[in-house]
């Protein structure tokens, strides 16, 4: 502890650094106030004007140095116009040339919901199933691995399956997907 200085717990504050803290300091700034009442500076408005003003003038000369270098060009109308257009025809050519590149094609085979079957073919049946929402496709396969049938369309906007069955075991196949608790209903198509 300096014997200058208040003791005390809490911490120094921004006043105290602006205070003078030793012997010295309060006479060197007991003397720097007495020249400055007893011979106060000249202030002399005129030079400081001239001081500013050719600061001010120095800062002209440059931004005009500078800017000589980079013309201004003021677009005219056509120009205007012309900038537009490019930028409407490209953005044309994107959405024409590049836009149906990226969007999904439908297939090119589409069968109506009104549209008949295709005919049954040769020595086949038709049998038309429904199957739980709860079966699993795996199971569902194996069903019909097991019966030696097969999937010839579906499960259309109603879930029906359509499935090929040899004609002559058309009644016993469907008979055993009745019994299974994966088929919901089954149809033979005539």
């Amino acid at each position: 502890m300096t014997p200058n200085r208040p003791s005390s717990s809490a911490a120094p504050s921004d006043d105290d650094a602006l205070r003078p803290h030793s012997d010295a300091e309060r006479l060197w700034l007991a003397k720097s106030a007495e020249q400055l009442r007893a011979h106060p500076p000249a202030f002399d408005a005129a030079a400081n004007w001239q001081r500013i003003a050719t600061r001010l003038q120095a800062e002209r000369d440059w931004q005009h140095a500078t800017s000589a270098h980079r013309p201004r060009r003021r677009l005219s109308w056509w120009q205007a116009v012309l900038a537009y257009g490019l930028g409407a025809a490209t953005a044309a050519a994107v959405a024409v040339a590049i836009v149906p590149l990226q969007t999904h094609r439908a297939p090119a085979e589409v069968q109506p919901l009104g549209e008949s079957a295709p005919a049954v073919p040769a020595g086949e049946a038709i049998l038309q199933v429904v199957f739980r929402d709860d079966a699993t496709l795996g199971h569902v396969r194996a069903l019909l691995a097991a019966q030696g049938a097969q999937v010839i369309g579906g499960p259309g906007a109603l879930g029906v399956w359509r499935i090929a069955v040899p004609a002559d075991r058309a009644d016993s196949v469907r008979a055993a997907l009745q019994k299974d608790a994966a088929v919901q209903s089954v149809a033979v198509q005539r």
